[in-house]
C-alpha cells in the first residue's frame, strides 16, 4: 500500500483537511493488515516539553485504510502572528503486528506537526503529513499452514526477553541474491519467522539477527540448509 496525500476527505458534501495521511502495511505481505488496530492520539503539552498527553481525538481510516484526523488543527480564524505549530504523536496498537516507526521500534509512536488553519488558508503551503508505517508480524500473526515457521526467543545475557527486531537474510538463488524477512518479539520476547525453503543448488546458510532497539546491539546466527525446524531457536544479545 502507498501512501496518498490525505488533504481533502470527502465527507457528506464537505470536503475536509486532515493533516496526516498515515497508510500501513503488512511487512510480510506488502498488502493491507489484518486484524484490528487502535489509535491513540496525544499532544505535546507544554510545546517544547518533550510531554505528551491524550487528546481523546478519535482518528479516521478511509476506504483505502488510511489513518486520518479530519479538522484537526482548524480554527475559526487562525490568529496573528500565527501559532506556531504543535507536535502531534500517533501510537498504534495492533492485534498481530508490532508497528516500525521512523525513530525505531521502540518509539512511543509516529510524530508529526499540526499547523493552524482555517478557511483562508493557502494549502499550497500547509500541506499533510503523509507516509507509509511497516506492520512486522508478531509470534501470534496468523501464518498459512504452508509457511515453514523459525520459532525462538530472544534473550538477554541473564536470561530476560527484549522486544527485538528479527531479520533473516537467506539465500534466493545461485546468483547471489538473497531474500529478506523482518519479524518483531512479543513482550516475552517470543517470534515466529516465515523462511523460504532456500535453494538446493546454492545450499548456502541463512543469517538470522536480532537487534535490540535500545542499546542497538544485537546477536547472530547462522542456520546451514536444510533447515531443522524442530526446535525453537535462542539468540542472545550481550547486553545485562
Amino acid at each position: 500500500m502507498t501512501a496518498i496525500a490525505t488533504r481533502w476527505l470527502p465527507l457528506g458534501d464537505l470536503l475536509v483537511f486532515s493533516p496526516l495521511g498515515l497508510s500501513f502495511v503488512d511487512d510480510f505481505t506488502g498488502q493491507a493488515q489484518i486484524g484490528s488496530v487502535k489509535t491513540t492520539l496525544t499532544i505535546e503539552t507544554p510545546p517544547g516539553s518533550g510531554a505528551y498527553v491524550a487528546t481523546g481525538v478519535l482518528g479516521l481510516f478511509t476506504n483505502s485504510g488510511i489513518l486520518a484526523y479530519p479538522n484537526l488543527g482548524r480554527r475559526g480564524r487562525v490568529p496573528t502572528p500565527a501559532e506556531t505549530p504543535r507536535k502531534y504523536r500517533a501510537s498504534i496498537v495492533a492485534q498481530y503486528y508490532t508497528p516500525l516507526y521512523p525513530a525505531g521500534l521502540n518509539a512511543p509512536g509516529f510524530d508529526f506537526t499540526v499547523t493552524a488553519y482555517d478557511d483562508n488558508t493557502d494549502f499550497t503551503i500547509v500541506k499533510p503529513t503523509t507516509a507509509t508505517l511497516p506492520l512486522l508480524p508478531k509470534a501470534n500473526y496468523p501464518f498459512d499452514g504452508t509457511t515453514p515457521l523459525l520459532r525462538g526467543n530472544v534473550v538477554t545475557a541473564a536470561g530476560a526477553p527484549i522486544v527485538a527486531l528479527v531479520t533473516a537474510v537467506e539465500p534466493f538463488d545461485d546468483t547471489g541474491d538473497t531474500n529478506q524477512t523482518r519479524v518483531a518479539t512479543d513482550q516475552g520476547g517470543f517470534f515466529r519467522l516465515p523462511l523460504r525453503w532456500g535453494n538446493a543448488k546454492s545450499p548456502k546458510p541463512t543469517t538470522v539477527t536480532a537487534i535490540d532497539p535500545v542499546s542497538g546491539k544485537s546477536g547472530t546466527t547462522s542456520m546451514p540448509f536444510p533447515y531443522n525446524l524442530s526446535n525453537p531457536l535462542t539468540i542472545t544479545i550481550p547486553i545485562p
